[in-house]
């Protein structure tokens, strides 16, 4: 019993250190848009007002919106 639940430690560590790690960082979340021109209706297309909207909700729940460069900076 005590060898199968030191082989389940071993196992789970890596895990359990890796979430360590992303529970200390910042971390970055990327909200993508298919197409941003109102143009299509094919589901994936959102008109420059409603993606506008969109910006300012995700702004007025305290996101930090940035362009994809800095981001990736």
């Amino acid at each position: 019993m005590r060898s199968e639940l030191r082989r389940a430690a071993t196992a789970v560590r890596p895990i359990v250190v890796a979430g360590r790690r992303l529970a200390r960082s910042r971390g970055l979340n990327m909200i993508g848009w298919h197409r941003v021109d109102g143009e299509r209706t094919d589901g994936l297309s959102t008109g420059v007002d409603d993606f506008q909207r969109h910006l300012d909700d995700l702004e007025d729940w305290g996101a930090r919106i940035l362009p994809l460069d800095e981001a990736v900076a």
